[in-house]
């Protein structure tokens, strides 16, 4: 399997909603080819998963090899801004909270660029 079929296998069980398959595939990618692209990928995934803050750190390893890549600052900037509106959130009653995050995390992974 070539590095772009891997790399479409994991976009593909991403779209599946099999997010820690996503997260496997796409570090098996990371171990031949740590590039931002693939970073970037890494760290979608790891939203998907839920584990936000795997994904900040793979978007900040995509931006630290190329500043330019705009998926990873465009999700960077996804996630930061959801993470801010999650905590304001808890200001609210455990209720309203628990409604919106639900909402923000469905709404973010709709667009999550790849």
């Amino acid at each position: 399997m070539t590095t772009q079929e891997q790399r479409q296998q994991g976009i593909d069980l991403y779209n599946a909603g099999k997010f820690k398959e996503a997260v496997q595939t796409f570090s098996i990618l990371l171990e031949a080819n740590g590039s931002s692209e693939v970073w970037n990928d890494w760290a979608t995934a790891q939203v998907g998963a839920g584990e936000l803050g795997e994904a900040t750190r793979g978007y900040k390893k995509a931006l630290q090899i190329d500043p330019n890549n705009q998926h990873a600052s465009r999700n960077l900037t996804m996630l930061v801004e959801g993470v801010a509106a999650h905590e304001q959130s808890q200001k609210k009653s455990k209720n309203d909270a628990l409604l919106m995050n639900a909402e923000m995390t469905d709404e973010m992974k709709r667009n999550w660029d790849f």
